[in-house]
């Protein structure tokens, strides 16, 4: 019966057919193992789009914070220039108004330092005035003094005088009533030349006592001049400190 199986000879039992697969390349093998093995084997936050999300989200927080930040510190630098600016207008303000106050002073000083000069040339004026006046007066006493002795004494002066030395004995005398009348009008010179010493001799009083009422009042106006310069003095002196510690 061996002999007669020849090993070509089909059968009734059919044989299993060989599954034959196609050979790949190395390339083909990465393409279809590296995103399936990927996606199983690692989470979904280790993945490159998962951590661009969650920078993303940090970076809106960061400049959400910093936006904040910078808001409020704009604010307060806002809140300070706004105050640094109205101590700046107020501090501006009152040294304008003690700037104005201290040239008023100055005006009001240097006018007063005007009157002042203008009264001294007006006193010295015056003064010149009065001892001219006196002068005249003195001069004017003295030779009333001089004619007053010549009447009063005719006779010792007609003796001194050398002239006068003849002999009055061959010459006749004039008319009696003429003598009478002309005594009379020197004695009615003589009166009023009295009256009017008695006239300039008051006038002197007058002037004198007005000399020495001007006097007093030029002594005291210079007292109040000279307390008043020293107070003026002290306030600029105090003046001037307060501006170099305002500036």
């Amino acid at each position: 019966m061996l002999k007669n199986f020849k090993p070509n000879q089909k059968t009734g039992i059919k044989s299993k057919p060989k599954i034959t697969l196609p050979k790949k390349t190395g390339k083909s093998l990465d393409k279809e193992i590296s995103p399936k093995s990927t996606k199983h084997s690692t989470p979904s936050s280790n993945t490159p789009s998962g951590k661009n999300k969650g920078s993303c989200k940090l970076d809106k927080e960061i400049k959400d914070i910093t936006a904040e930040g910078q808001s409020d510190s704009s604010k307060d630098a806002e809140e300070i220039v706004k105050t640094t600016d109205s101590i700046k207008a107020k501090i501006l303000e009152s040294l304008k108004v003690l700037k104005d106050a201290n040239m008023e002073y100055i005006n009001q000083n240097q006018l007063l330092h005007e009157e002042v000069d203008s009264f001294q040339e007006s006193f010295k004026n015056v003064r010149n005035e009065v001892s001219e006046i006196l002068w005249e007066s003195n001069r004017s006493k003295e030779e009333l003094s001089r004619i007053r002795v010549i009447i009063e004494s005719p006779k010792s002066r007609l003796k001194e005088e050398p002239i006068l030395d003849f002999d009055l004995s061959p010459v006749k005398l004039p008319n009696e009533d003429i003598m009478v009348e002309t005594l009379k009008h020197l004695q009615s010179e003589i009166s009023e030349m009295k009256k009017k010493i008695e006239i300039n001799e008051k006038e002197l009083e007058l002037k004198s006592l007005q000399n020495s009422e001007l006097r007093s009042t030029v002594l005291r106006l210079k007292d109040s001049l000279l307390t008043e310069s020293l107070t003026l003095q002290g306030e600029e002196s105090h003046i001037a400190c307060s501006n170099c510690l305002l500036f």
